[in-house]
């Protein structure tokens, strides 16, 4: 299975609701409104549900940092609004 964020293989996928376990970067696949892009999330927060599709938005682990220092917090992207869901570098 390809992902669309242009990675291939068959990761796990996570739902708003879902608790991140592993701070990561994440394609967010959003339903009709967005092309996919990447994030990050941080370990322990939530999978946000998206202002414009809701539940509808899905996402797809593409890599894991090799050290947490590695994740810098910048602006959360405006689809996730104000969440800890940030956009990856």
């Amino acid at each position: 299975m390809a992902l669309l964020c242009g990675f291939e293989g068959n990761p796990p996928l996570f739902f708003p609701g879902d608790t991140c376990i592993k701070s990561a970067v994440y394609c967010a696949i959003h339903y009709q409104h967005r092309l996919p892009h990447e994030v990050t999330v941080i370990e322990g927060s939530i999978f946000p549900s998206c202002k414009k599709c809701g539940t509808r938005v899905k996402f797809q682990l593409i890599a894991q940092p090799k050290s947490s220092a590695n994740i810098i917090p910048v602006i959360a992207d405006p689809d996730f609004g104000g969440t800890n869901l940030i956009e990856s570098a």
